[in-house]
């Protein structure tokens, strides 16, 4: 099968598409052949000097690339309740990691029935962005309604899906963007958009802080929190993985960091919201395989607005 795939060190430089052993699934997995996947920065970071520190701890293989969608076309032994033929979308995790293929094997816990509702980009943006903003929000940040929200970094892959996903849950939510995505961003349902490029600063007190791009220290961000507010990073950066062991039982300001993990249960949720109209993916681009060294390319400029993605 034809994949993307990174050789040699740094490979992450150099991604070409090869032939590749299409593989085999083992017991609770399926064979998925791929419609569509979509990039995340941590594809490219995983292998650069960003977040290139979890490498030897991932073991990463050569494909990168952890969303997909597409159709089962065999099964291992325990991989009820999917079937062939079944049309599913999810999220690999760092074991199964290599969605940039013709062909992946994902853990049945690890996806989820796409339905017919919605197309392959939608489906394919969903997963790793979508989990990250839930479980961020959610679950690490524990918002509830009429509590207020900013998110940081509002017109990204993630950040897009996160301020949606916060007035859903009931939040007000300030979003912060540049000029070129204010319109964008207020279209999302942001109840107020601050633009940084204009030097526009934030006022008010925040019960969660979401930050999807970690691009300022903490300090910056920490005298908008509420007295027992949460800062979520979706970056482990060494100040904030101490802060976060420091305030892990505090019953006032904290930090938390976001390790997204795939899960049914959310999947189903994000899908059910799309299909209902209310969580939209924007597509940033769409690529080809063959053309998938030219999209990482694009998510490493920090200015996709949305998701990238690239269909088979």
């Amino acid at each position: 099968m034809q994949a993307l795939t990174y050789q040699g060190l740094p490979g992450y430089k150099s991604p070409r598409i090869r032939s590749v052993k299409r593989p085999v699934p083992g017991p609770g997995q399926v064979l998925i052949r791929v419609a569509a996947s979509s990039l995340n920065p941590i594809d490219w970071k995983l292998r650069s000097g960003v977040l290139g520190f979890l490498t030897p701890m991932v073991r990463l293989g050569a494909i990168p690339g952890f969303d997909f969608v597409g159709q089962v076309i065999a099964s291992g032994e325990d991989s009820m309740p999917f079937a062939v033929g079944d049309r599913v979308f999810g999220m690999l995790n760092f074991r199964t990691l290599g969605s940039l293929a013709e062909y992946l094997v994902a853990d049945v816990t690890d996806i989820a029935f796409a339905g017919d509702s919605l197309d392959n980009p939608t489906l394919a943006g969903l997963p790793l962005a979508g989990m990250t903003a839930l479980q961020s929000i959610r679950d690490l940040g524990q918002i509830h309604a009429g509590q207020n929200l900013l998110v940081i970094g509002a017109s990204g892959g993630v950040g897009h899906l996160a301020v949606q996903m916060g007035k859903t849950l009931g939040a007000r939510v300030t979003a912060i963007t540049s000029t070129r995505n204010v319109d964008f961003v207020k279209g999302l349902g942001a109840d107020e958009v601050v633009d940084y490029t204009l030097g526009e600063g934030v006022k008010g007190r925040f019960d969660v802080i979401f930050d999807a791009v970690v691009s300022k220290p903490y300090s910056q961000w920490k005298g908008l929190l509420s007295a027992a507010g949460t800062y979520v990073s979706v970056l482990p950066t060494a100040e904030l993985i101490i802060r976060s062991q420091i305030s892990r039982n505090s019953s006032g300001k904290k930090v938390r960091l976001i390790g997204v993990k795939p899960s049914r249960s959310d999947l189903e949720w994000l899908r059910d919201l799309a299909v209902n109209g209310r969580l939209n993916v924007n597509v940033d681009s769409n690529f080809g395989l063959a053309e998938g060294a030219t999209a990482l390319l694009r998510s490493q400029t920090g200015r996709a607005r949305g998701k990238i993605i690239v269909s088979l």
